[in-house]
């Protein structure tokens, strides 16, 4: 390597006196570590290497201290490198280094080339001025010695003029030209004046002016030479390509700033600013950069008083992926020296690459990319061992992007430094405290509040009031308590703010707690001395609502403007909201009209509400049209949920057309998608059966948009497995949800239930075996799993739940797991396991709502009517229904209706409420031969204003038909179920199994799909009674009544009934068998 480094050095040199010619560019490689050796990382003996160090002048060893980056702090004062070249080539190199290629002249007319050298010594020559007076910084003398002593001079000049046109450059040079005198140079005065002139020359942009600042800055005298000066010749050596010579003066001017007279407490910056700039920014020449670092920090040793920061500004002045691009570049290069010459030897570079790292994690222009901060993040724990300055850099970095990748990486960050057992600083957590407060994540509060106790104690004021709140937006009532009495106690003079009390109120709101609401009111009024403010008032108003006492929320809001108080909009809001998620219009416009009369302003919440009580309604146009009419209004807040709205309602309704039509006029609009869009477009599939596309937005499109699944997605396509049979694809999906760190939900749980029982019967069904022997014991042990680790903080979530219909959550909640697993031994009629697990369902509900009374929900009391019927004990299935009847006028009543004997006091979108329980009782009902009593009932329901689902007519049509009335069922019949039949010829198939599969595909797919048709056991059971009136009609009695001509009455059902296929199954046996 030797040789040939000797061969290309000759050639080199020989070339710089040549006439230029067009350059063969050649890339030759050499090993790193040649370039950055400094003679003291080639494998060389230990007696060679120590003869060589005891070459080096002793005044050289004495006043250049010793560079940490292991590095020469001068390519001039290096011995290391002179015994690499035969004498010929060192000769050539001392004679052409100082040489610029601006003055390189051809015969063709350029001017011939002289050293920059020479040039200076012609100027100094021309002002009379002695060579040796000034020293040599710039001649790289290697016996020059520093001989300035302090002076006292005055403060650095003024700010030189603005000159820009090279005349004005020109007078400048002959300005300074004429300021000589007949021997030395006057001091004091005239360097303020030599200053402005190297100042103004360097803005030209002419290499002349380069040199000529050069010449100037050669004969000022050293003991007078400041950083200015240096810094502008460096500016201009480097303008003028003399990139060596740069970096020794700069070299030179890093030690004076150690033991000469320009060390003081305010040093300026002398150069290396400009040098880091052209080896980093312009060339990426990263051992050259390293050097000028370590030159100037070996003669600096505190590095927090580098004064380069205008690099560091410049550097930050670069877009953020320019900036990680030379970040990562110079981490590979750091990397690979680090590799072939030691962890040792590169200390310094690896050091000075975590540096530019660390400017690379300080940026803020512009958005990092995940993956790509990561990667460069854990390249730099190879440089250095991280601490707590790193870690806080680049976890801010990421939380000032504020999105839900860039916060899950910076909370995945955080905790890798507590696995490092780095100690995070008190701003770094009230950083990431302030964001978990805003992407609303439980298990990561807990665990930074833990944090932030066991280091620094007691939170700050502002950040205890934002964390309170969240604490309360969470349901955690153990931890907004504590923090309100830590709060008192450690800031026992500072009045309490409105914030810190209001969390005691909002926490138990949002638990379903209205007693615990109550009390923390009164708490307020009489424990703190204050006047409870219309927040007070509001949270205890939707307290109230959440508890299903619509009258009692209104009594509050009049009771607030008793007690001298105004509503707001936030009141009027939660009155709206009240009103519109119950689907009560006409409350809901007077609302609106007296927040007008009031003033008080339109907001997106109370539109967002108003379009739900629309579609509640089935007013689906009017829905639409105010939510794009939202879009054009000047007012501040998403659309996004009125239009999710919009979406859900057609899902729900298995109306895929409709609801891709509104997703594609969202995306048409730039309305923005959430995660509750994909929840609807899930939503929509799963009700057609079609889980595995559902799956795949899940698990493809979701992460691709950056939409973080949250349970409720996976509670969705759960479901669609459980419609379609495929119950273990259930558990995959729970598992997978954990996997991913999504907290299982009541809905993800109480779908795993559902899928076990399932499970459970496939795996216990045998021949003759009775349904009442049979067991559930792995879904018996899940129930009991769920109900133990049950924690009434999951209420306070705003993410739907699956299973809740119009109960009050706080009595849904509990008995939504119970409520399946009756059901299912109740149709099995296993009455002993139904007792067994409703004595459980007592004692939860004592432990969850203690010192209230237990309120099953309507879909328990449904699956208590199916264990009761199966039993014959239609006494017990008559007070479950009263209860339920009960609960239904509660729940379903208009407000201001106190009379529920008036007609219509039901609102429309709670009409079919007591579908369920109602079910059973009309089954009840005709066991014991009440006709009478079913048909009152089922008029009065009407009356009311309570609707009959699919299922209930058909029932209703069935009990008639077989009890005597079918002129009564037929008419029924006629209107209310034959309005969709398609005939018999437009079947699929018209035979066996497959003909009733045909027309169960004509079947409304949800409940929320309010189509009426008739089944295919109806017309079984109206086929059975035609058959009955015509036989009575052939062979009448004596004093029978003339019958009824059913044909006249419900033709399209006599039709249906006359043709209906004849198939070898149990039903038609059954009813259509004649002996």
């Amino acid at each position: 390597m030797l040789e040939r480094a000797t061969r290309c050095l000759g050639i080199g040199g020989r070339r710089l006196l040549r006439t230029p010619k067009a350059s063969h560019h050649i890339q030759r490689s050499l090993h790193n570590a040649f370039w950055c050796h400094g003679a003291g990382d080639i494998d060389l003996p230990t007696w060679w290497i120590s003869l060589l160090q005891t070459t080096q002048p002793l005044h050289d060893a004495d006043r250049t201290p010793k560079n940490i980056y292991g590095l020469s702090t001068s390519f001039s004062s290096d011995s290391f490198l002179e015994f690499l070249y035969p004498r010929h080539t060192l000769n050539l190199l001392y004679r052409f280094a100082s040489r610029s290629p601006s003055r390189t002249k051809v015969r063709n007319g350029v001017r011939p080339y002289t050293s920059q050298a020479l040039e200076s010594n012609k100027v100094v020559q021309d002002l009379g001025l002695s060579i040796s007076d000034y020293g040599d910084d710039l001649l790289g003398n290697k016996e020059a010695v520093h001989r300035g002593t302090k002076s006292n001079l005055p403060v650095l000049p003024v700010e030189a003029q603005e000159v820009t046109s090279p005349s004005e450059f020109e007078e400048t040079w002959r300005e300074f030209q004429r300021l000589k005198t007949s021997g030395k140079m006057r001091e004091g005065a005239r360097v303020g004046e030599i200053t402005n002139f190297m100042t103004i020359l360097q803005k030209s942009a002419a290499s002349e002016d380069a040199e000529r600042v050069l010449a100037i800055f050669h004969v000022l005298p050293r003991h007078h030479r400041q950083p200015l000066h240096y810094r502008l010749a460096i500016k201009s050596l480097l303008r003028l390509n003399e990139v060596i010579r740069a970096v020794n003066l700069h070299s030179k001017a890093a030690l004076r700033l150690r033991t000469g007279p320009i060390r003081t407490e305010d040093i300026q910056e002398i150069g290396t600013a400009s040098l880091l700039r052209y080896f980093i920014l312009e060339h990426e020449n990263w051992p050259m950069a390293v050097q000028v670092y370590g030159d100037y920090l070996a003669n600096n040793h505190d590095q927090t008083s580098l004064k380069y920061n205008q690099f560091w500004d410049q550097l930050q002045e670069l877009s953020l992926p320019a900036l990680y691009s030379k970040a990562e570049a110079i981490t590979a290069s750091a990397i690979k020296y680090a590799e072939d010459c030691g962890l040792v030897k590169s200390r310094g570079y690896r050091l000075f690459a975590a540096l530019i790292v660390r400017q690379a994690f300080k940026s803020r222009r512009g958005t990092c990319d995940v993956q790509r901060h990561y990667s460069l993040f854990q390249k730099t724990k190879l440089l250095k061992d991280i601490g707590g300055r790193e870690y806080n850099n680049a976890i801010k970095q990421l939380l000032v992007i504020r999105d839900q990748e860039h916060d899950g990486a910076a909370l995945a960050l955080y905790r890798e430094m507590r696995r490092d057992n780095v100690m995070p600083t008190r701003n770094l957590l009230d950083w990431l405290l302030a964001t978990i407060c805003n992407i609303h994540s439980p298990k990561q509060l807990k665990i930074i509040l833990h944090d932030y106790r066991q280091h620094f104690g007691i939170l700050n004021k502002d950040i205890s009031r934002l964390v309170i709140r969240e604490l309360a937006r969470q349901g955690d009532a153990t931890e907004t308590h504590r923090l309100f009495e830590e709060y008192r106690e450690y800031y026992p003079d500072e009045t309490i703010p409105p914030a810190m009390y209001h969390a005691l109120l909002v926490v138990h709101f949002r638990r379903g707690e209205l007693d615990h609401v109550l009390e923390n009111f009164e708490f307020i009024s009489s424990g703190l001395g204050v006047t409870p403010d219309t927040a007070c008032w509001d949270m205890l108003i939707a307290a109230h609502f959440k508890a299903g006492d619509v009258d009692g929320a209104q009594s509050l809001f009049n009771d607030l403007q008793a007690n001298g108080l105004q509503p707001g909009l936030e009141t009027f809001e939660i009155m709206i909201g009240m009103h519109c998620s119950r689907g009560d219009l006409t409350a809901t416009e007077a609302f609106i009209k007296e927040a007008k009369q009031r003033g008080i302003p339109n907001s997106i919440s109370i539109i967002t509400n108003q379009v739900l009580a629309l579609i509640k309604n089935d007013m689906f146009d009017e829905a639409e049209r105010i939510a794009v009419s939202a879009l054009s209004m000047n007012i501040d807040g998403s659309r996004t949920r009125m239009w999710n709205y919009l979406l859900n309602a057609f899902a729900l309704q298995a109306n895929l057309e409709q609801a891709f039509r509104i997703h594609q006029r969202m995306r048409d609009l730039n309305v923005t998608f959430d995660d509750m869009t994909y929840a609807a477009l899930l939503q929509a599939l799963v009700v057609k059966k079609q889980p595995y596309q559902a799956f795949k937005i899940l698990r493809v499109v979701m992460p691709k948009e950056k939409i973080r699944p949250s349970p409720i997605h996976y509670a969705i396509v759960m479901s669609g497995f459980i419609k379609t049979g495929e119950y273990r694809r259930v558990f995959q999906l729970y598992n997978r949800a954990k996997k991913r760190s999504i907290q299982p939900s009541l809905s993800t749980k109480g779908l795993l239930l559902k899928a076990t029982t399932q499970l459970d019967l496939e795996e216990n069904s045998r021949p003759g075996l009775d349904g009442k022997d049979m067991s559930l014991g792995h879904a018996e042990d899940l129930l009991d799993e769920i109900v133990e680790n049950i924690d009434p903080a999951e209420i306070a979530k705003r993410e739907p739940y699956k299973f809740i219909g119009a109960d009050p959550v706080d009595e849904a909640y509990g008995s939504a797991c119970f409520e399946y697993v009756i059901y299912m031994y109740g149709r099995l009629g296993a009455l002993d396991k139904v007792s067994g697990i409703w004595n459980k369902y007592l004692n939860a509900s004592k432990n969850w709502r203690p010192g209230q009374d237990v309120n099953p929900s309507i879909p328990m009391l449904s699956a208590l009517m199916i264990t009761h019927n199966k039993n014959f004990e239609h006494g017990e299935v008559e007070r479950w229904w009263d209860l339920a009847l009960t609960k239904a006028e509660r729940l379903a009543r208009r407000a201001n209706v106190s009379d529920i004997l008036s007609p219509g006091w039901v609102l429309h979108s709670r009409r079919y409420l007591l579908n369920r329980p109602l079910l059973e009782y009309m089954t009840a009902l005709s066991r014991q031969q009440k006709i009478d009593e079913l048909v009152a009932t089922v008029e009065r329901l009407q009356h009311a204003g309570f609707a009959l689902d699919n299922k209930a007519w058909n029932r209703y049509v069935q009990i008639l038909s077989e009890t005597g009335r079918a002129p009564e069922a037929f008419r029924l019949c006629e209107e209310k179920l034959m309005g969709n039949w398609p005939g018999w010829e437009s079947l699929e198939a018209r035979h066996g199994e497959r003909m009733k599969e045909s027309i169960r595909k004509l079947y409304p797919e949800t409940r929320r799909e309010h189509k009426l048709i008739v089944m295919y056991e109806t017309l079984v059971y109206l086929a059975s009674a035609y058959m009955d009136a015509r036989s009575q009609a052939a062979f009448p009695q004596p004093g029978q009544k003339k019958p009824v001509d059913l044909k006249a009455i419900a033709p399209r059902t006599v039709e249906a009934v006359m043709d209906l296929p004849r198939i070898d199954d149990d039903m038609q046996n059954l009813k259509l068998r004649r002996v």
